[in-house]
């Protein structure tokens, strides 16, 4: 159970938040500083000792750390009278664990809300370390997501009806009609923001450099990115792009060591994500070099023609003729084609073996079909060679 304690900390005892999801440029604010030197701190910073050292780190506060980090270095002795001997007035909490604090840290309850859409994904990344599933995480950062990107009013409307039927319910004693109303408010929260909540999961997901890329480009101005010690072009993956990353680290986890653990980690992809990694770098340092991929012409009925003569199987053939708007293309066709692509996918990924034992069944079945063709085109030069 959290137990939270009135004590004082001394200022150079109270660490930053390694998951403070707060943009540095937004972390100091000049006015808050300023209160604090006209009023004092009026609201203490929310702290937590993970390891029980005397040492305590932010949970809730970031903005007034920094603010009275300044105010000591700007106006010692303004901050000397409010605060002496350093000590600044805490909420400590104790016996708190870290998926807790990670839930505490939301900071819904802040004066300050978040201003960027990338705190918005860090603390989303937050609340999935923190174990919370996409349900809860729909309701609890509801203001959150609503200070970046506010609800449509329709939806809100539709949201604060369901409310309202919970209370009525609650006050009718009926249990089980509230359990049904409240899982269908989760469910609506969910269905709005499941967009957003997704493409943070893909983030979370993805290993550091990830993280790191994305924290790049919402904190170095643009103008700047190019003096900074040569650095090399650093992507910006896009919510899709997060997704395929995320998808190919999978691949990576599941490759063991000797010992049977997993041989990469987030700090230490493998080959799988940095293939994907390197390639999303060579298209951000082709973009930077204003390269531009050629765009396709328009093709002729005779390009068309070679195009699909080019391809060796059926369904391809239908797909370019479908796509330069050939109508006479038949769409049960297409749709039988796919569906034997969607099961040699599966066999390719699921049982490799297999497949390669398909592979070698196709080959010989194509030697053969080759070998008839060939002697039966003999067969014709003989018989009019005769005739």
């Amino acid at each position: 159970m959290i137990k939270e304690i009135m004590t004082t900390k001394k200022l150079d005892k109270i660490d930053a938040n390694e998951t403070n999801q707060r943009l540095p440029q937004n972390e100091f604010s000049q006015e808050l500083m300023l209160d604090i030197g006209n009023r004092g701190l009026t609201d203490r910073p929310v702290v937590w000792s993970p390891n029980g050292s005397d040492n305590v780190t932010v949970v809730q506060g970031t903005r007034r750390r920094r603010a009275l980090i300044a105010l000591k270095e700007q106006m010692p002795d303004v901050f000397a009278k409010h605060f002496p001997n350093d000590e600044i007035p805490v909420i400590l909490l104790e016996g708190a664990t870290l998926k807790e604090v990670l839930i505490r840290q939301c900071d819904q309850g802040q004066q300050e809300g978040l201003k960027h859409p990338e705190e918005l994904y860090m603390t989303l990344c937050n609340l999935f370390t923190a174990e919370c599933t996409e349900e809860d995480i729909a309701v609890q950062a509801g203001p959150l997501f609503d200070s970046i990107s506010p609800m449509k009013a329709s939806v809100k409307a539709e949201i604060k009806e369901i409310e309202e039927q919970i209370a009525e319910a609650r006050s009718l004693k009926l249990e089980s009609q509230v359990r049904s109303l409240e899982k269908q408010l989760r469910k609506r929260h969910l269905d709005y923001r499941k967009g957003m909540i997704q493409t943070a999961k893909a983030r979370y997901r993805c290993p550091d450099v990830v993280q790191d890329a994305k924290w790049y480009h919402a904190t170095v101005p643009q103008e700047v990115r190019p003096l900074i010690d040569g650095m090399a072009v650093v992507p910006n993956p896009t919510g899709d792009q997060c997704k395929a990353l995320a998808e190919s680290f999978a691949k990576d986890l599941e490759i063991k060591d000797e010992k049977g653990n997993a041989k990469y980690n987030k700090r230490i992809p493998g080959p799988h994500f940095n293939e994907a990694w390197n390639k999303l770098i060579e298209k951000a340092e082709a973009k930077a070099k204003g390269e531009k991929k050629p765009s396709r012409k328009s093709m002729s009925a005779k390009d068309l023609d070679a195009e699909v003569n080019d391809h060796l199987c059926v369904g391809f053939k239908l797909l370019t003729r479908k796509h330069a708007s050939d109508k006479t293309v038949d769409l049960d066709e297409v749709k039988v084609c796919d569906n034997e692509y969607y099961h040699a996918d599966l066999v390719i990924e699921g049982d490799p073996k297999l497949w390669a034992q398909v592979v070698k069944s196709a080959e010989k079945i194509e030697k053969s079909l080759r070998e008839k063709q060939e002697a039966e085109g003999k067969a014709e030069e003989t018989a009019e060679a005769t005739a």
